[in-house]
This record gives C-alpha cells, sequence and structure tokens, in this order.
C-alpha cells in the first residue's frame, strides 16, 4: 500500500457520513486495485465491504466497473468486461438517483452519479443517451460543492478530453490545476478525497499535449508519488512523453 493510502487510513476515526464511516481497508484496497489495474483484486474488495451507506458503495461500484476496461481491448474482452460492468453501474445509477431523490443536495451523490452515467457511455448511442446527464450531473455537484477537487478534476478531465470542439484545453488545464492545488490543502477531517494521483495525471497530459515536457514529467512523478501502483503513468504515459 502506498504511503498515500496509509495516511488516508487514518482519516476513518472521525465519525462522518459517507466514505467516512466505511472500512477503510476494502475501500482502499479498491482505490489500490483501480490504480493497478487489477480487477479481480477490486472485486474482491468489493465483495469484502459489507454494508455502508449507498454513496460509498456506488462509489465502489463505479470504480470496480472501470477496472473493466472496453476500450483498447479485442472484442472478446470487451464483451466480458461489459456483462462485469452493467450490473455493478446499473446498481450505483438506482443507489444514486434514490439518494438525490431524497436528497437533493447531496453534492457527493451528484458526483458520483455523474461519473456512473459516464461510465456507462459505451458507443454513440449510449453517448447521446448519457453524455448530457453526466456533465450536468456534474456541473450540478460543482454548484453544490464549488470547492470539491474531485468534481474540479473531473471537469477538467471532460473538457480535456472531449473531441474538437467540445473540448475546452485552457479551461481544463485551470480546473485541473486548481484541483491539485486544493488536494493539497488536504481533505477535511475524516473524508475520503478519492482522485489526487488521477488528478496529476491529467494536469500532466494537458501539459503534454502543449509540449512542455518538463511540467508533464513533473506532473507524472507526483501521481506516482502519490501512487506508485499507477500503471497508467508507468506504462503509457511516461513512455509516450520520451517518444520522439
Amino acid at each position: 500500500m502506498s504511503r498515500r493510502l496509509l495516511r488516508a487510513a487514518c482519516l476513518f476515526v472521525a465519525p462522518l457520513p459517507a466514505f467516512a464511516q466505511t472500512p477503510a481497508p476494502s475501500l482502499l484496497a479498491i482505490e489500490s486495485a483501480y490504480y493497478a489495474g487489477e480487477p479481480e483484486a477490486g472485486r474482491e474488495a468489493l465483495e469484502a465491504l459489507g454494508e455502508t451507506d449507498e454513496v460509498t458503495r456506488a462509489w465502489a461500484l463505479w470504480r470496480v466497473a472501470g477496472m473493466h476496461r472496453i476500450r483498447e481491448v479485442n472484442r472478446q474482452t470487451k464483451r466480458r468486461h461489459e456483462r462485469i460492468r452493467k450490473p455493478l453501474l446499473e446498481e450505483a445509477e438506482a443507489l444514486m438517483k434514490a439518494r438525490i431523490e431524497a436528497h437533493p443536495d447531496d453534492a457527493e451523490a451528484h458526483l458520483v452519479l455523474s461519473q456512473v452515467y459516464q461510465a456507462r457511455i459505451t458507443g454513440m448511442m449510449s453517448g447521446m443517451r448519457f453524455g448530457r446527464r453526466s456533465g450536468e450531473t456534474l456541473d450540478r455537484s460543482l454548484e453544490l460543492g464549488p470547492g470539491d477537487p474531485r468534481a474540479l478534476y473531473l471537469k477538467g478531465v471532460n473538457q480535456l478530453m472531449a473531441p474538437g470542439p467540445f473540448g475546452n484545453r485552457e479551461e481544463a488545464r485551470r480546473n485541473l490545476e486548481a484541483a491539485v492545488a486544493r488536494f493539497a490543502e488536504g481533505a477535511p477531517a475524516g473524508v475520503f478525497w478519492w482522485g489526487e494521483p488521477e488528478a496529476h495525471a491529467f494536469l500532466g497530459l494537458s501539459y503534454a499535449r502543449e509540449n512542455q515536457r518538463d511540467e508533464a514529467r513533473a506532473a507524472y512523478d507526483r501521481a506516482l508519488e502519490l501512487e506508485p501502483g499507477f500503471d497508467w503513468v508507468r506504462e503509457r504515459l511516461l513512455p509516450d512523453l520520451e517518444s520522439p
């Protein structure tokens, strides 16, 4: 387990709602498996999660679904992963819709639901169905919790990765830089601020796309300091940066 995860384990002492009351080992094991690209470990940690609040469970379902990639894999693997992902994401969506109906101002529920919608995009038709929902729900999360670095970095990711006229590289950079600065301030006591290594990775990617190699490398190195098992950074982003 990385030093970041060990530090985060200490945040589960205070009796706060949502993620704070989740057993730290299972929650952190899911996050570690996500970065390492180890879906079997993620599924095992999900099974070990036990009873928890609906936001935490939905987050865990989404994270585990995300370990089963459907892009840059062969057709057989994609079909197998889609069969695994679908029930996880459907359960997560149902949990978050019910949560938001009962608590319309729950920023974290909107945040998780936005990513569940994003994960349900597997092609053109599903993109038309879920793309707008994801964006609108993420924007609502930002309205309700404007200082949450998780919503900021995910907004930046959307802006960075959107095709052509739908993207906004300058705004993406601002949101990603704001997110990593907010992460650096530290989470409130008892709150699990997942996603910090990923925020640095995407910030590095934004630098790399502008040929700012030194800045990109520094961001990637920071992502690996926080999560040494981050395979996307180690196996893809850094090698791409070193290529001519």
